[in-house]
């Protein structure tokens, strides 16, 4: 459900070695300890406007994450809601039905682009990454509050486009509070996308993801659409 999540995925060559620095480093070390965890629960809004900037679609569903007896990571639909309207029943039956850009198209754009979104998928803090990463420090700025150094990294994650942000690590300890990412080049039905991350620690003091927003606009089943979305994750879990 995460990967669709986005159903967004949107060269350069890697380097042999990213730059070192100390505060990326301690992200790293974060996303080494914290970056297997999974949300027990997501909340989820869709909304879809068409080429007037008049709202169509006003989509909003919550997913339970669990282990099941097998030991596998399932999910749940919770509740859906589109337009007003309980469609909890339908969404379980056919999840996908959920999705902004509608179910594949064989043949189409957005069929042979679909894996240009996967990169975002990688986190650029995955120490097995770091050989892909490139990364410029850049000047200090607030967020929510704390002191925070900002990055400028690109990420060849082996997908059609090269992920391209902005990365804001906080002074006291390296811990990223905010992740935005582009695509370069972005997929052919698409004409703007951009996902904006943010992150803190939970109660357990570890660090996650508690918020993921993405807009984006194009034509998509030769429709012209612009699509705001919003994800907030809760009850982290390890799964093991």
């Amino acid at each position: 459900m995460s990967a669709a999540l986005v159903g967004v995925a949107f060269m350069v060559l890697a380097v042999p070695h990213a730059p070192a620095d100390e505060l990326w480093s301690q992200a790293v070390a974060l996303h080494r300890e914290y970056g297997t965890l999974v949300p027990g629960r997501m909340q989820i809004r869709f909304q879809q406007y068409n080429a007037r900037n008049r709202l169509i679609s006003d989509d909003e569903s919550e997913v339970r994450i669990f282990v099941d007896a097998s030991g596998e990571v399932s999910s749940e639909i919770v509740f859906a809601r589109q337009n007003g309207r309980d469609v909890t029943a339908e969404r379980a039956r056919n999840p996908s039905g959920g999705s902004p850009f509608g179910p594949p198209q064989s043949g189409s754009a957005q069929d042979s682009d679909g894996n240009a979104f996967s990169g975002l998928l990688k986190s650029p803090f995955d120490p097995d990454e770091q050989s892909r990463v490139t990364l410029s420090a850049g000047a200090l700025d607030e967020i929510n509050g704390t002191r925070a150094r900002r990055y400028s990294f690109r990420h060849d994650t082996g997908a059609s486009s090269v992920t391209v942000g902005t990365a804001w690590l906080a002074l006291s300890d390296g811990m990223p509070l905010r992740v935005s990412l582009e695509l370069e080049p972005t997929p052919r039905f698409v004409d703007e996308f951009s996902m904006v991350q943010s992150f803190d620690r939970d109660a357990a003091g570890r660090w996650v993801n508690v918020l993921t927003t993405f807009e984006g606009s194009g034509s998509f089943l030769f429709l012209r659409r612009r699509i705001e979305s919003a994800f907030v994750f809760s009850e982290y879990f390890a799964p093991d």
